[in-house]
């Protein structure tokens, strides 16, 4: 078997987006696919599904992307007269939240020179 359309390279997203992956094949007999992410075999479920279409065209979606996706991912083919793969990595990138307070006297907790950091619900206040 061998990839008529290969990944290639590096995708980088934004956490919380969708990332689809495509590769094409063909062979005879017709190659089994079996994808991979970070040499184990990669588990589907509500975000991660693959996708057969036409033309030996095969997809792996992936939506709601969070940090833990970030990895290699490969998709093997495999039939009675070999195999081949082909590999893509993906980088997560966290959007962040930065805030800067300035606080009057009346805002006790926090000083004028406190820089708030918020990411994804969590916060932590930097003294400087």
């Amino acid at each position: 078997p061998e990839f008529v359309q290969r990944l290639t390279g590096e995708e980088s997203v934004l956490e919380n987006s969708s990332v689809r992956f495509e590769c094409r094949v063909k062979g005879f007999p017709k190659p089994t696919m079996k994808w991979y992410k970070d040499e184990e075999i990669l588990e589907l479920d509500e975000r991660i599904s693959v996708e057969s279409l036409e033309q030996g065209t095969h997809a792996l979606v992936i939506a709601d992307v969070t940090k833990k996706d970030e990895a290699t991912y490969r998709c093997r083919i495999e039939n009675n007269e070999g195999s081949s793969s082909s590999t893509i990595y993906l980088s997560v990138k966290v959007d962040r939240i930065i805030v800067v307070v300035t606080a009057t006297a009346a805002a006790a907790a926090i000083s004028s020179s406190d820089i708030c950091c918020i990411d994804h619900c969590r916060s932590f206040i930097q003294r400087r």
